[in-house]
């Protein structure tokens, strides 16, 4: 697997922010063997949305969890080459990454 690389707190907004800590809140990976994108949420973060956006800013993929009930998300790996970003946005929660295919 090839490990997303996440800017977390992207919005300074946010009442609860994202302490320095060992373990992320939000990790993401390219499972190349099962053609998917695999998200893991080490924290309850509550309903967040999960969206892939190609490198014109048009939505590929996208999924809304409740991530204390699903601590792991699974999206389809988008079949074209290109740059891609990866966005995780809820109320307590922004962060994104970038990845080639």
């Amino acid at each position: 697997m090839h490990e997303i690389v996440m800017k977390h707190g992207l919005n300074p907004s946010f009442t609860r922010p994202i302490k320095p800590r060992s373990v992320k809140p939000v990790e993401a990976y390219i499972n190349y063997d099962f053609e998917e994108i695999e998200v893991n949420f080490n924290d309850d973060l509550e309903k967040v949305v999960v969206v892939i956006q190609d490198q014109t800013g048009q939505e590929v993929c996208s999924y809304c969890c409740d991530t204390n009930s699903e601590p792991v998300v699974s999206l389809p790996l988008p079949i074209s080459e290109g740059a891609y970003t990866l966005r995780v946005m809820g109320e307590t929660y922004e962060g994104e990454g970038v990845f080639d295919l």
